[in-house]
């Protein structure tokens, strides 16, 4: 996967999250040539 293509799938789970939501939690997404990874801290995230 390229940084363009991580670009294009952080946007579209941004969009998702924020019609969803309404917030969207601060996260790192990773990718590796088998798949794509997001992560974030738990204790973000519950807030």
């Amino acid at each position: 996967m390229s940084l363009k293509s991580l670009i294009v799938e952080a946007t579209r789970y941004a969009r998702f999250t924020m019609k969803q939501s309404g917030c969207l939690t601060p996260m790192m997404m990773a990718v590796t040539d088998q798949a794509c990874s997001a992560l974030a801290d738990n204790e973000v995230a519950n807030h």
